[in-house]
């Protein structure tokens, strides 16, 4: 085997076989890590209903008068 049948081989190594296994062993282990994280799923809920957080915040503050239109 010569060096360019080597690099040939290695680069389809590295980017059919190592490469992908790598990024799956990744994003496996970041969703494992962001699952099992209390303050992340917070977040997560936050984020997901912030519309409603913000209108019932607002409707909160119309009710009790502190919130005035003008």
């Amino acid at each position: 085997m010569d060096y360019k049948d080597a690099e040939a081989w290695f680069t389809d190594l590295w980017n059919y076989s190592i490469v992908p296994y790598v990024l799956e062993a990744v994003r496996d282990e970041v969703q494992v890590r962001l699952s099992n994280c209390d303050f992340c799923q917070s977040l997560s809920i936050i984020a997901l209903n912030f519309r409603a957080i913000v209108k019932a915040t607002v409707f909160i503050y119309y009710i009790l008068g502190t919130f005035t239109f003008s």
